[in-house]
């Protein structure tokens, strides 16, 4: 982890003028919220691409999530000619794509890049979501988009998440090394009471459609629980690059 935050500060970056000041707030926070991210027609005109594929079932991958139900609908297998506004407006917008080059600091062309409309549909028999309690996704900063397609109430499961946990500290290197000397669940569960030691608290992504939020999801983060049969629809992009030492295996290439 230290090792890979090193190579992260020493690897140069170029930043976009017209993100500069998204790009700062999220290397301070590790979150940034964006309301009213489209114009109205193009928000209007991705929504309704999302509505034409939501009742066709070809389209959606399922995955069960305790009592909840998560829909992917990779965009890369979708037919091109039934999403042209959202790969224009979303998917290749450029100032989404200027956060994600600055932040990775690499071309988008040189990440592993997932894209997708997600459908998060909320249970109530009671089966734990393991998504529901805080965690990391791994150990070097990796960042995630979503564009909220329709208003997100704490009924629909927002997203939650503590501001400036992306910043390393003694505590979480502490706290990481003993759980790397046990067993954990893949992506490492963080407890509340880590949270608190650190002075830290969750905040809730509660927010209009057309609302842009983009995170670091090293940062602590987890969806809320929400109320039956409630749903949460966005389009989101994830990226990561193939290795936190890119500089070193540039070098060696």
């Amino acid at each position: 982890m230290l090792a890979a935050r090193a190579m992260y500060r020493i690897l140069p970056a170029s930043i976009d003028e017209r993100v500069e000041s998204y790009v700062k707030e999220i290397k301070r926070e590790g979150i940034i919220m964006i309301h009213d991210f489209l114009p109205s027609d193009a928000f209007e005109a991705v929504r309704q691409e999302y509505k034409r594929i939501a009742d066709n079932p070809t389209s959606w991958n399922v995955f069960a999530r305790g009592c909840n139900t998560q829909q992917l609908a990779f965009i890369n297998s979708l037919d091109p000619a039934i999403i042209p506004n959202a790969s224009t407006y979303f998917f290749k917008n450029p100032i989404i794509h200027g956060i994600f080059s600055a932040m990775e600091k690499s071309a988008l062309q040189d990440l592993r890049v997932t894209m997708a409309f997600e459908r998060l549909i909320q249970g109530s028999d009671g089966k734990h979501d393991p998504e529901t309690k805080f965690h990391s996704d791994i150990f070097f900063n990796t960042h995630k988009a979503w564009l909220y397609l329709d208003d997100v109430t704490p009924e629909h499961g927002p997203l939650a998440y503590v501001k400036r946990s992306h910043i390393l500290s003694p505590r979480q290197l502490i706290a990481v090394y003993k759980d790397s000397c046990k067993e954990n669940e893949g992506s490492r569960r963080i407890p509340a009471e880590e949270i608190a030691r650190r002075g830290l608290v969750e905040t809730l992504c509660v927010c209009p459609k057309n609302t842009l939020v983009v995170a670091n999801t090293f940062g602590y983060h987890r969806r809320v629980q929400g109320k039956a049969p409630m749903e949460r629809i966005a389009a989101q992009i994830a990226v990561r690059v193939h290795s936190p030492f890119q500089l070193l295996l540039r070098s060696r290439s």
